[in-house]
């Protein structure tokens, strides 16, 4: 609640470093010109609103960018996954028969040659995958598959035998030297064992087959011994190892033997299959920016839109002034008025203060409509024909008070209001006291030196600690009509408001009391001494005419 009051000591000499020279004529009146056109200036755009447009836009594109990549990896990823599925699965069936072989000629170990030769034979043309099998005794061939053999080859190979099962790859045979193979042994009796040759002919068509449904590479290691690789297709452009490759492993083990297979793709299949999703995805992503950015661009301009709509509302007089009737207990007269803005829209009706007050302050145009307001009061004040030292109240937006040249308005429109000499008391939300109060307490310091009073405006309903109160200079607590109502509610219990009463006793500051509306509230009122009260019990908001009327009526009569 604000009320002005005739400015015996000038706000200029109380704050010589923000103010003009009281005697400086000429600049004062180019002060309150520049007052008078600030708010009839329409903001025009900056470039951050670009900022939203371009996330909007961007945050689409760059989530499918980062998605599709992640879904490539991961079908590359699937891919070699599966091809080490296969693989493993294949080459389990091969040494499944291999061991199967061994087991079978087990039994041969106790055996001579003679009678084992051709039961080697016969395991050797029933099962696929072998290329001849072997009993050992020490290091000498004593009996194979094969009819015949190379004396000189059998007491060179194999150079070492381990004990148990075993599974080795090894780069040739005696009677095919050059070309890798599987050996599968088991031992036997004493220094026997028998062994299985696998063509690796089978491994290596096994892994090239595979490899080659998406060009990558696959790699065969048998209990750390020899590595058997696929080979590339004639149009591979796989680079082994290259950087960023994606790759599987199968690992698992064949008769305690330990077997690893791994599949890797190349960076290049990766970027391909990113391509592939781009192509799916991007266009959606960028209809899915567009008309994010649209939806943004729209919002902006509604928004703009509506600070324009308060712009052309000013130039084209739609908004207008109310007075609330300030009602003294003790005097039992009104003793002052609060201002209250309103807004009445052609076409469209009556806009709640609520709505284009705070959209104002949202937009940035606040202080435009305050300056706007004061003169619509500097304009109506003549008509309401009230005395002297009439409380007259004004609401302060907290970016207002903020602002350097806040005591240039507040002093610009004292001038103008002087012939009136009101009581001037500014109203100030808790949050004003909150924010910067290092300049908010200079200028309420300022303003209560030239004669202007101070109230907080709904106390208890913002989140002011009482520190602020000790620290801030004020006058009046204006009671939220929240509490107000309580006095009268389903439980008229009313904690909060006798605790807010008691502070400003302690404190030594007036108190006025919002929304009373019943006469039950005002009896509650006036036995707790509160010294003002405002409300529809008194009066509703009246515009400059009718509450010239409703003053000379009533104005000094006590309430019914």
């Amino acid at each position: 609640m604000a009320v002005f009051a005739p400015a015996r000591t000038s706000l200029s000499a109380q704050n010589s470093g923000t103010l003009e020279p009281q005697g400086n004529v000429i600049q004062k009146q180019g002060r309150y010109r520049r007052l008078q056109n600030a708010d009839l200036t329409v903001q025009r755009g900056r470039y951050w609103r670009y900022i939203p447009l371009a996330a909007a836009l961007l945050l689409p594109l760059v989530a499918c960018l980062a998605l599709t990549w992640a879904g490539a990896q991961r079908l590359s990823l699937t891919q070699a996954q599966t091809e080490a599925s296969i693989s493993r699965n294949h080459i389990e069936r091969i040494l499944r028969e291999a061991w199967v072989a061994v087991d079978t000629m087990g039994p041969l170990l106790h055996e001579d040659c003679g009678d084992a030769q051709p039961i080697l034979s016969r395991i050797m043309s029933m099962r696929p995958y072998f290329r001849s099998l072997a009993l050992f005794d020490g290091r000498r061939v004593y009996c194979a598959s094969l009819i015949t053999l190379p004396r000189g080859a059998v007491y060179e190979w194999p150079s070492d035998i381990p004990p148990g099962r075993w599974l080795r790859l090894v780069d040739g045979t005696p009677l095919m030297q050059g070309r890798p193979a599987l050996l599968a042994g088991a031992a036997g009796p004493g220094e026997r064992h028998a062994m299985a040759v696998v063509d690796s002919q089978y491994l290596q068509d096994l892994l090239d087959s595979v490899a080659a449904l998406n060009n990558h590479r696959i790699e065969l290691k048998i209990d750390g011994g020899m590595m058997l690789t696929s080979r590339p297709a004639r149009d591979s452009t796989f680079v082994p190892r290259d950087y960023g490759s994606v790759s599987a492993r199968e690992a698992f083990t064949s008769e305690s033997v330990p077997v690893v297979i791994e599949v890797s793709l190349p960076s290049t299949q990766v970027l391909q299959e990113w391509r592939r999703l781009l192509l799916v995805f991007l266009p959606m992503a960028l209809v899915l920016g567009g008309l994010m950015a649209w939806a943004v661009h729209r919002l902006q301009m509604q928004r703009m839109a509506f600070r324009d709509q308060i712009h052309r509302g000013m130039r084209a007089g739609e908004f207008h002034m109310e007075y609330q009737p300030l009602y003294d207990t003790l005097s039992g007269r009104c003793e002052g008025a609060e201002a209250l803005m309103r807004w009445e829209r052609p076409g469209v009706g009556a806009v709640s203060p609520e709505v284009f007050i705070a959209a104002a302050e949202a937009e940035g145009t606040i202080v435009a409509l305050t300056r706007h307001a004061l003169r619509l009061i500097e304009r109506d004040l003549p008509l309401m024909a009230v005395p002297p030292g009439f409380h007259l109240s004004v609401n302060v937006a907290a970016e207002h008070l903020r602002r350097d040249d806040f005591v240039d308005d507040i002093e610009a429109f004292a001038e103008q209001v002087a012939p009136s000499a009101p009581q001037l008391v500014l109203e100030l939300t808790e949050r004003s006291l909150v924010e910067d109060t290092g300049r908010v307490q200079h200028h309420i310091r300022s303003m209560r030196a030239a004669g202007v009073r101070i109230a907080i405006d709904d106390f208890g309903a913002g989140y002011c600690s009482l520190s602020y109160l000790q620290q801030f200079p004020v006058d009046y607590l204006k009671i939220d009509k929240l509490f107000i109502e309580a006095i009268t509610g389903p439980e008229p219990e009313t904690p909060i408001l006798d605790l807010i009463l008691a502070l400003a006793k302690r404190l030594d500051l007036a108190v006025v009391a919002e929304g009373v509306s019943e006469q039950a509230q005002m009896d509650y009122l006036r036995a707790r001494d509160v010294a003002y009260v405002q409300g529809f019990l008194v009066s509703p908001p009246l515009r400059a005419e009718a509450f010239a009327q409703w003053y000379r009526a009533r104005g000094q009569a006590p309430l019914a």
